[in-house]
């Protein structure tokens, strides 16, 4: 496992506390490598049939607004990608009676929020499933630590980041000369997009020297894993530690990671679980805070949460990331349903020739019967060979459901799976389809939520990240 990038500083000031610090990290270290991964694959894969991401990593965080987002179609528009202002609402202060935390997935912003982690938390956890990501960073770090000016020019910054992955490149040499091009064209959108990043200015690189010895600690862990989450949470526990800050990123929009880990109950009793279950099991601080995005659904902004809101917002994400894989199998197998979705996700601000287009959709396929959408995700993979592989589609719709959303699936049941059979045979004599399981265990659900509008299109799943109403089940 990779070292943290400093070693902690025993101040005589406060050995007990330095030195307990330091026995939460040498804890970390020890218990948590068995779930290292040593990898440069992308993350998320891409699929055989459809992809919704080109195959490569991101090694830095895309948290910030770029030509592409706004211009890259009907539901796409201009909205608030910053994520500083999730930074600029940690405290500036540590207690000293225990300690805090902050982790953040992958680079998650380190290059912009140092100072302001440096001054709120003890530690900050990067967390990640993949080697490759982590080691960049700790050795952009420590080429940074090593400057004693600020690189004001485009080259001397390029040079700095060129050392840093020479170093990379020595370490895994199944990286490339395209991963480096890779990297090096992340590099430049982050410093010239994301504010405030330590490059951005002397002031900002001065600030970024004052705090350098902020220990920084890297775990491959993955967000989606009960095993390697309920050990990370028992660590923090033993030595009351708790998290202040957590940068998820948008790594709920792939919520498919998480059901692949989860095989279904045969009882139906995983009716309710959502991504976020896991990250919920950490210990939080009162005053805790989560940042978060969504990048993959018709409205693309970051936003921070606090915990009581976080489920609700981490659904929204996972609720997005859904809609664009439905969008995008909607457009090779139902035109209408694809009419449908991009009509929902278009926003005030599309442009005209995007709604031309729109429009002409409409002229072309219509959209179908007046259904809510759970009966026309069901519908749609009741008709169409949708590969087994997105049946998690169909568990996360399961998650959250208003009574009139299943009343109506119960009046479309039978028809659905009729349907279903007729265009998927199989052999019913061992195990019925997990469609027919989840359609089954969705109609006889007691537990319904409170209002009749449901949380599960683009629109209402921001709705229930910004404001978060009320909570259809309680999630787990």
């Amino acid at each position: 496992m990779l070292t943290n990038t400093t070693s902690p500083c025993l101040s005589p000031e406060v050995p007990v506390r330095a030195q307990g610090l330091h026995g939460l990290q040498q804890d970390i270290s020890n218990n948590l490598a068995k779930f290292r991964q040593r990898t440069v694959k992308s993350h998320p894969a891409s699929w055989a049939d459809i992809s919704r991401l080109a195959d490569k990593n991101h090694w830095f965080s895309n948290d910030y607004p770029t030509p592409r987002r706004v211009q890259s179609g009907p539901y796409r528009s201009q909205e608030a990608i910053r994520l500083g202002d999730s930074f600029a609402r940690l405290p500036a202060a540590k207690p000293l009676a225990d300690y805090r935390i902050a982790i953040i997935v992958g680079e998650g912003g380190i290059l912009q929020g140092l100072p302001e982690l440096a001054a709120s938390c003890d530690l900050t956890l990067q967390i990640d499933r993949e080697s490759g990501p982590l080691q960049l960073i700790t050795y952009l770090l420590e080429e940074c630590r090593k400057e004693t000016s600020y690189p004001e020019s485009h080259t001397e910054k390029i040079a700095l980041l060129n050392r840093a992955i020479t170093r990379l490149q020595a370490a895994n040499p199944e990286v490339g000369a395209d991963n480096a091009r890779d990297i090096a064209l992340q590099f430049c959108e982050y410093i010239t997009g994301m504010e405030r990043n330590l490059f951005s200015s002397a002031e900002r690189f001065a600030e970024f020297k004052r705090c350098q010895d902020h220990p920084v600690q890297q775990v491959y862990l993955d967000y989606f894993s009960e095993e390697a989450m309920s050990a990370l949470a028992e660590i923090l526990k033993d030595h009351n530690a708790s998290v202040r800050f957590l940068n998820i990123g948008n790594a709920c929009e792939y919520p498919e990671e998480f059901y692949e880990g989860i095989p279904y109950d045969d009882n139906g009793m995983d009716i309710g679980l959502t991504p976020s279950r896991y990250v919920q099991r950490l210990p939080f601080s009162d005053d805790a805070i989560c940042a978060y995005s969504q990048l993959c659904g018709g409205r693309i902004f970051t936003a921070t949460a606090t915990i009581p809101e976080m489920a609700d917002a981490l659904y929204g994400c996972a609720i997005s990331g859904r809609d664009s894989t439905l969008r995008a199998l909607a457009s090779r197998y139902d035109g209408q349903l694809f009419t449908w979705l991009i009509k929902d996700a278009a926003s005030a601000a599309s442009t005209f020739r995007d709604l031309q287009m729109i429009a002409w959709f409409l002229s072309c396929y219509g959209t179908g019967p007046s259904h809510q959408l759970p009966t026309r995700i069901f519908r749609f993979f009741a008709q169409h060979p949708i590969n087994t592989m997105h049946d998690w589609i169909l568990r996360l719709t399961a998650a959250r459901l208003t009574r009139p959303e299943v009343e109506e699936l119960k009046a479309h049941k039978e028809a659905l799976k009729s349907d279903y059979l007729q265009n998927h045979p199989t052999h019913m004599d061992t195990q019925p389809p997990l469609f027919i399981k989840i359609l089954d265990r969705i109609t006889a659900e007691p537990r319904l939520a409170e209002t009749g509008q449901p949380v599960d299109s683009t629109a209402s799943s921001q709705a229930a990240a910004e404001e978060v109403t009320a909570v259809p089940m309680q999630l787990v």
